[in-house]
């Protein structure tokens, strides 16, 4: 059996609960957006992909040697983010600000997985940022985003891999372990 999983960084409820009222007071713009909920709010920092079940504890082997060289660390939210850009937006999200140490921590999971030669290999450069919504491609004013102050940020204890579960009112998430950094 397959399974779709993925590698994130879950952020506290407490900032989850926040960024879930932010998307309520953006959802009146009426934008044609599918907006996430407050518990499916993540950082991605490695997409697997479909993978079968004899994969999953490799992938988890993996993260364990990861997490023993990694310390926890702030993450800051600064604004928002378009994929591929704000004209004509496939992805809306949170800005997370450039951080070394998230940066390591990507880079030390895409080598990681990428020596076991599972799942996928990522194809675009790391943006750390958190997605509030997925639209199709289509011109949509975002301009409105510029004046919406958006800030916050939170410390990384944990790493987790996660399942996505793809339902047909959408995907569902599923944490399937968890990785504590190094305090």
């Amino acid at each position: 059996m397959l399974h779709r999983m993925f590698i994130a960084i879950n952020p506290p409820e407490s900032v989850k609960n926040d960024i879930g009222e932010l998307i309520v007071k953006l959802k009146k713009y009426c934008w044609p957006v599918n907006w996430e909920t407050p518990g499916k709010l993540h950082i991605t920092l490695h997409f697997l992909g479909h993978i079968p079940e004899s994969d999953i504890q490799i992938v988890r082997d993996v993260l364990c040697e990861v997490v023993k060289n990694t310390v926890q660390f702030e993450v800051k939210i600064d604004g928002f983010v378009a994929f591929p850009n704000f004209k004509f937006p496939n992805i809306i999200g949170l800005k997370i600000s450039d951080s070394e140490a998230l940066f390591r921590l990507q880079s030390a999971i895409n080598q990681g997985i990428g020596e076991t030669g599972i799942g996928l290999v990522e194809k675009h450069s790391f943006t750390g940022h958190i997605t509030l919504g997925r639209l199709k491609p289509t011109y949509a004013n975002f301009k409105a985003l510029s004046g919406i102050l958006c800030k916050s940020q939170f410390t990384v204890s944990s790493i987790e891999l996660m399942e996505s579960v793809l339902k047909p009112a959408g995907s569902e998430y599923m944490m399937s372990s968890s990785y504590q950094l190094r305090s």
